[in-house]
């Protein structure tokens, strides 16, 4: 038989920096930067001095973003974090102690709020439940009701999914157009920009739905 005491002091890791997802954040970088270093030369005839710069402009982004993303960590009622770009074997900084007065809520898709005075925690969709569960277990009560909002709401929440979807490939596809040196055909640039709106819109309507609704509704 466990005992749940020590179950609930296991490390339990959020957005983890593992071999994997560092070599699939590289490798989704460089696919990327390739096309559209691809796209820029066939604009240019090959003979553009900054094709071979783009590729280092693409690497700096690269580790901005790695610079932003952080580690999280649920252990020993405390919560524990670790840059991306911190050198490897480092053990994660202890932030802040857990427990009945600490509340993490879920602002948004992906944003978690923890109060008072917290960070907020940026993550997957699929890590919300292993979150949720990590601190549940250190004793920190969950305000989730974004999740039960999505869960009454399918439809729309299945639609602020696609144009999310739609923003990101449509984002893409507005650039290699500019990168051959033509102009956007309104049939692309409209699309995208609609795509844009309706997906902040679904976003955060459950957040504008929640502040005008009285608590205890």
């Amino acid at each position: 038989m466990t005992d749940s005491g020590q179950v609930s002091n296991q490390p339990v890791r959020v957005n983890a920096r593992t071999r994997r997802s560092f070599l699939i954040s590289t490798a989704l970088m460089a696919a990327i930067a390739c096309m559209l270093d691809l796209a820029f030369a066939l604009g240019s005839g090959w003979d553009g001095w900054w094709l071979a710069t783009w590729p280092v402009g693409m690497l700096v982004l690269w580790l901005i973003g790695l610079g932003t993303a952080t580690e999280w960590t649920v252990a020993g009622g405390e919560l524990r974090r670790r840059g991306w770009l911190s050198r490897p074997g480092r053990e994660p900084t202890a932030l802040m102690a857990l427990g009945p007065q600490v509340e993490i809520v879920h602002d948004s898709r992906t944003r978690w709020r923890i109060q008072p005075f917290g960070p907020s925690i940026w993550t997957r969709r699929r890590e919300a439940t292993v979150l949720v569960t990590a601190m549940e277990g250190a004793g920190v009560r969950v305000v989730d009701w974004r999740r039960d909002w999505a869960r009454r709401h399918r439809l729309l929440d299945a639609l602020g999914v696609l144009f999310q979807f739609g923003t990101g490939v449509g984002g893409l596809a507005v650039v290699l157009v500019i990168a051959t040196g033509q102009q956007v055909p309104m049939p692309l640039y409209l699309p995208f920009m609609a795509s844009i709106w309706l997906y902040l819109g679904f976003d955060y309507l459950p957040w504008m739905i929640r502040r005008r609704t009285p608590q205890g509704a």
